[in-house]
């Protein structure tokens, strides 16, 4: 299956939802305030099934979708990003959310706010079995940004 064909059937028919962006520390209330309510759009849906039908769509990269590595992947959880469509996807346990942005600033903010939710994108862990040396392998996530060029 395509990834537009599958993303067109999972939200179709699911309404948009303005979301604004978490702002400061969480209130002792237990809320956080939230601000910015116009510029993302977000469409949740439920579809039991695992991450691996976007990670093995037939034109997945071709259409501009590159997985955001986190530290909790999983088949039952992931997360993608588009900088051409300015859309992110994420997966987890079922429950899908696609955000579609309306500006580059807007996505880019998005992506800010996701490798902070994420911290570092840790692809793998590699030990030297002569020395013990433990390497980490982040992901380098600039090439996710949208940038300017002068």
């Amino acid at each position: 299956m395509e990834i537009n064909e599958l993303l067109e059937g999972l939200f179709a028919d699911i309404e948009k939802k303005k979301i604004g962006r978490i702002v400061g520390e969480k209130k002792s209330d237990g809320t956080y305030e939230i601000v910015d309510k116009e510029g993302r759009v977000i469409q949740r849906v439920f579809w039991p099934s695992d991450r691996y039908v976007v990670d093995f769509a037939e034109n997945c990269t071709q259409e501009g979708w590159m997985q955001f590595d986190t530290s909790q992947d999983a088949a039952y959880y992931g997360v993608w990003v588009n900088p051409t469509k300015l859309q992110t996807l994420s997966y987890a346990e079922g429950d899908w959310a696609l955000v579609t942005c309306e500006s580059k600033e807007w996505y880019n903010a998005e992506l800010g706010d996701m490798c902070e939710f994420h911290d570092e994108g840790r692809i793998a862990t590699g030990i030297d079995t002569e020395t013990g040396q433990v390497t980490i392998y982040r992901q380098d996530r600039t090439k996710f940004f949208i940038i300017e060029e002068n």
